[in-house]
């Protein structure tokens, strides 16, 4: 139905005020009546008069300028607000989950047959990596090579070491966020008793491969063989979790991150490769002015 124009009400207005010329309370209608067809309820405000002299009002222009409300959305004005707790284990099993589903939704993952998808084959794989850690062959220096002896390739396999190599070199437009969805739930699933989930590593195995990578031959050998921004990301969440492992007081080999801070921060400065590039700097600086 069209909105009455204010030209049409000045009539029915007119009568209104005659009549309410006799009574002991004046009306005066208000510019919410206009809004009515909004189902806003207009606000009539009542005005005392003596009853021996009651006096007309003179009829009050209307304003068909919209207030600020008016220009709103009702629904903005009116729907309460709804507070959502976020759980953060979940919303990171869903970032986890995520990336599972969509590697089984490509063709060159597709070619291996997995029996129960890349989630499982994955966990399994990572799972076996973490209960067998390198171990340092000596507590006296953090200087002494570990004698890994291709630990990896004992440790995982050879089969199952080229099937992640090939996920690598495949998603290089999603790297960076697996790295960093696995090093948060890495660091939070120890905090998440109530979840489950297929891979639960714990922070003192990270440390021991941290370790390998940092400070071994087998290690620094698999990073150079690696492609550039792997080998940068496999090093920065080595001395995050590193560093971790200080905060918490288990670094054991009281490694000196230093010269390792330094170096990285050089060769991140100097590439393109990195979408995050400035929120890795920011926490290397860190690191480094500490």
């Amino acid at each position: 139905m069209p909105k009455p124009s204010s030209t049409s009400l000045i009539p029915v207005l007119i009568i209104i005020s005659i009549i309410a010329g006799g009574l002991y309370f004046l009306f005066k209608p208000q510019t919410d009546i206009i809004r009515q067809s909004d189902n806003t309820p207009p606000t009539q405000q009542v005005e005392s008069a003596h009853p021996q002299t009651p006096a007309r009002t003179p009829q009050e222009p209307v304003n068909d300028e919209p207030s600020t409300t008016d220009t709103e959305p009702a629904q903005y004005r009116r729907a309460p607000m709804e507070v959502v707790a976020v759980d953060p284990c979940l919303e990171s099993i869903k970032k986890m989950d995520s990336f599972f589903l969509y590697l089984d939704s490509q063709d060159y993952i597709k070619g291996y047959q997995f029996p129960n998808g890349s989630k499982e084959f994955i966990s399994s794989m990572v799972n076996k990596a973490l209960a067998h850690p390198p171990h340092h062959d000596s507590v006296k220096s953090a200087a002494t090579p570990l004698k890994t002896g291709h630990h990896l390739y004992r440790t995982i396999g050879g089969q199952e070491l080229l099937i992640l190599a090939k996920i690598l070199i495949n998603e290089p437009d999603h790297l960076e966020t697996i790295f960093e969805n696995f090093y948060n739930w890495s660091l939070m699933a120890g905090q998440c008793p109530n979840r489950t989930y297929s891979i639960r590593p714990q922070l003192g195995q990270l440390y021991q491969y941290a370790l390998f990578f940092l400070d071994s031959a087998d290690g620094q050998s698999y990073i150079n063989r690696r492609d550039s921004l792997t080998s940068l990301l496999t090093r920065y969440y080595t001395l995050k979790i590193i560093k971790e492992a200080q905060t918490h007081h288990i670094d054991r080999y009281n490694i000196d991150l230093s010269p390792h801070v330094l170096s990285l921060i050089t060769d991140i400065e100097s590439t393109d490769l990195l979408e995050k590039k400035t929120t890795y700097l920011k926490t290397l600086y860190s690191m480094r002015d500490e």
